[in-house]
């Protein structure tokens, strides 16, 4: 696909010019993603009160790309079985 060569070469340009593996830039592109996986997958939401949930640290702004956030939806939708 003409879009994946086009990422590739970005990629190895980026390779080049900094002197980093490819293995290194897919790690640096992927922290912080992982890091908000991480950090959200060790919440419990369906353990928490609507009060914690509101006061808990969701949002994950990633430079380049926006923001990760958890809605209240989120909350009700784990704990409508309660």
């Amino acid at each position: 696909m003409e879009k994946d060569k086009i990422i590739l070469d970005i990629l190895v340009r980026l390779k080049n010019e900094e002197g980093v593996s490819l293995k290194e830039l897919e790690d640096i592109i992927e922290s912080p993603f992982k890091f908000a996986r991480e950090t959200t997958k060790s919440m419990d939401f369906k353990e928490m009160s609507l009060e914690e949930f509101r006061n808990t640290k969701k949002n994950f702004n990633i430079p380049g790309f926006g923001k990760l956030y958890a809605k209240e939806e989120i909350f009700y939708n784990l704990n409508k079985n309660k």
